[in-house]
């Protein structure tokens, strides 16, 4: 017993950023919005550049990368001392695509509620006085088209908020407690945007700080949705092609408005509590659903000493379980035979 706490000590050995969690989340949200407004900002001036966003794009889509997928598990080493790369990528989940047409389906199924609840929304708002709605498809096209640029966010803001932060966080948290901080730090970094007010003029500017801060709402909200996805599927993909295919058709929705410092509060409680936040839980439901009708079949796992543990939550299961007590995914088929 002696030796396989050394062995697993050994094995799993934390680095310094393994250990304060909580810095090492903070450290990289700045570094991450550093990369996403600083860089962008600095580049932008630059008269070549300012009509060929996409290099500043792939500066900006390389750095994210440099950061996360570089930096994070070899300097960082938030995996432990004596993990290769490929169990920091398992234990981000960015591998994990298995169920094939379960893991694609719940990514595109999502997207597509939170799309259409988006537009009923805006249907509605269309009936409002001064407020009109239209479809914008140059959106996502063009030099600066949402269908490359929101890789970015669709990609990197998993990678770090879901797999990254979620990750270190379920060292010291429940999963619950895990996905509720996740989610606060993923709508709190949305106020980043505030850089974006030297744009704005002084009549503007209080009601543009007013649209960060419903983003902030929405995006906390949208986090935990992120996070439940995350968690229950136990991959970064389906968030990954949720929050692109979101972020790619969300720009062709336009809504015109005559008046925007007078209609701002109506329109940002329909579109932010009632179209996301239905949306999230209309998600939610599809998800718990799915997973609970139709839990995924694995098998039971053990250590060196022979103990038979739940591959889906860890809870120790017993020779004759068919299931897990704790998470119910399905653990030997009915011969009583690992599947």
């Amino acid at each position: 017993m002696v030796v396989m706490e050394e062995k697993n000590s050994i094995r799993d050995a934390e680095s310094f950023f393994g250990k304060h969690i909580w810095m090492t989340i903070i450290l990289l949200i700045i570094l991450y919005d550093a990369i996403a407004h600083l860089v962008y900002y600095g580049l932008r001036n630059v008269e070549y550049l300012d009509d060929n966003y996409y290099i500043i794009f792939l500066i900006k889509f390389a750095l994210f990368a440099l950061l996360l997928m570089i930096i994070v598990p070899y300097v960082m080493k938030i995996q432990g001392k004596n993990r290769g790369y490929k169990e920091f990528l398992k234990d981000i989940r960015i591998t994990k695509i298995k169920p094939l047409i379960r893991i694609i389906g719940l990514g595109i199924l999502t997207a597509g509620v939170v799309l259409a609840c988006v537009l009923v929304t805006l249907l509605i708002s269309d009936q409002l006085y001064t407020v009109s709605f239209e479809l914008d498809i140059k959106a996502i096209l063009g030099s600066t088209s949402a269908i490359y640029t929101s890789l970015i966010p669709g990609i990197w803001e998993e990678v770090l908020f879901r797999g990254i932060i979620i990750t270190l966080l379920l060292k010291k948290y429940s999963e619950k407690e895990s996905i509720l901080l996740s989610a606060l730090l993923f709508g709190f970094s949305h106020n980043s945007n505030l850089m974006n007010s030297i744009y704005y003029s002084d009549s503007t500017l209080f009601y543009h700080v007013i649209g960060v801060q419903f983003q902030v709402i929405f995006t906390f909200f949208w986090g935990i949705m992120f996070g439940y996805l995350f968690i229950k599927t136990k991959s970064l993909v389906p968030g990954m092609i949720l929050h692109y295919l979101f972020n790619t058709f969300n720009g062709v929705f336009i809504l015109r408005i005559e008046d925007p410092i007078s209609w701002i509060w109506v329109v940002g409680v329909i579109y932010v509590y009632l179209a996301k936040g239905v949306a999230m839980f209309f998600n939610i439901g599809i998800i718990k659903v799915i997973y609970t009708k139709f839990p995924e079949k694995t098998t039971i796992s053990t250590d060196a000493m022979g103990v038979e543990y739940c591959p889906n939550c860890g809870e120790q299961s017993q020779r004759e379980d068919k299931f897990c007590k704790k998470c119910g995914v399905i653990i030997k088929n009915n011969t009583g035979v690992e599947n």
